[in-house]
């Protein structure tokens, strides 16, 4: 089946190796809070079958543009996103770790940040609570423990 897609925005790029369940948060949590068009560039680090799987549906089953770079070995992190990066065509590449949830306005945000002066090449958001305590709202989303206080 040959979907027709709007030209993305931006490509964003999620190196994989096993974690099922955080990558399906994540993934889920893209489509939810993502209102601008993107595509998924999902590199599989040799994860096992579950993870193998459940990348393969996805990608099948995507509301959004999703392609799937598989590597027969773990070949790491920076490999992987070095793969995205070269399979980008966006205006805007975003490298995502598979565990991070993101919200509302979240890719808006940064790329009306990158697009505000001509000397920013580079936008990296800062972490909520910056490590050192989960924020409020996570503590309610689904499959996380309560925060530790």
């Amino acid at each position: 089946m040959n979907k027709e897609y709007p030209r993305p925005v931006c490509d964003i790029i999620i190196p994989v190796w096993n974690q099922k369940e955080r990558t399906e948060r994540c993934l889920e949590s893209i489509l939810q809070n993502t209102q601008i068009p993107i595509r998924l560039l999902l590199i599989d680090n040799a994860s096992e079958k579950p993870t193998r799987e459940f990348l393969e549906q996805f990608r099948n089953s995507s509301p959004i543009p999703c392609v799937l770079i598989r590597n027969e070995e773990n070949l790491g992190n920076v490999k992987g996103v070095n793969q995205g990066i070269q399979a980008s065509q966006a205006d805007f590449v975003l490298i995502l770790d598979n565990d991070t949830l993101v919200f509302p306005l979240w890719l808006e945000n940064m790329i009306q940040a990158a697009n505000s002066h001509d000397e920013i090449g580079i936008v990296n958001p800062g972490s909520n609570g910056l490590g050192y305590k989960k924020p409020w709202y996570l503590i309610k989303w689904k499959g996380y423990p309560e925060n530790e206080s």
